[in-house]
């Protein structure tokens, strides 16, 4: 008996399996996933870039109200510091870092390190960087001489 007469014998049409129903359901599923997660992907990459945005203007913000602070020696004063700080942290929140080092009477230079939203696993996101965003701004002094 052939194939087809076995098929027959067990009694299913033999024109069922002769169709192409429901062979796209695989692929569309596949297709499914591939496109959510290129989605998930886009969603990130503007949540970072977002976050890269608002971090560096908010640090060259804050560099210069610490540079329009200095003294008659070019060094910004305490006081403008803390204020560009607490301005820095009014916009981006208590979870940055913010370092200071470096400034000197000729420019202040601020290092601004925040963490950026998180949609993808761990792995994904540190292979590709968009853990972190660390942003340096150097912004001149001047003063009257």
């Amino acid at each position: 008996m052939t194939a087809a007469g076995d098929i027959a014998a067990r009694g299913v049409d033999d024109d069922r399996l002769r169709g192409d129903a429901g062979s796209g359901l695989f692929s569309s599923a596949l297709g499914f996933l591939v496109v959510m997660i290129l989605m998930l992907f886009a969603t990130q990459l503007a949540f970072h870039l977002l976050t890269t945005s608002r971090v560096t203007h908010a640090a060259g913000d804050a560099a210069r109200v610490a540079a329009r602070s200095a003294t008659v020696s070019g060094v910004p004063s305490a006081a403008g510091v803390d204020r560009a700080e607490e301005r820095l942290r009014e916009v981006l929140g208590d979870d940055i870092t913010v370092d200071w080092s470096g400034t000197d009477g000729d420019a202040v230079h601020l290092r601004v390190r925040a963490n950026a939203p998180v949609l993808l696993p761990a792995s994904f996101r540190d292979v590709l960087g968009m853990g972190v965003v660390d942003r340096t701004v150097v912004v001149r002094t001047e003063t009257l001489r």
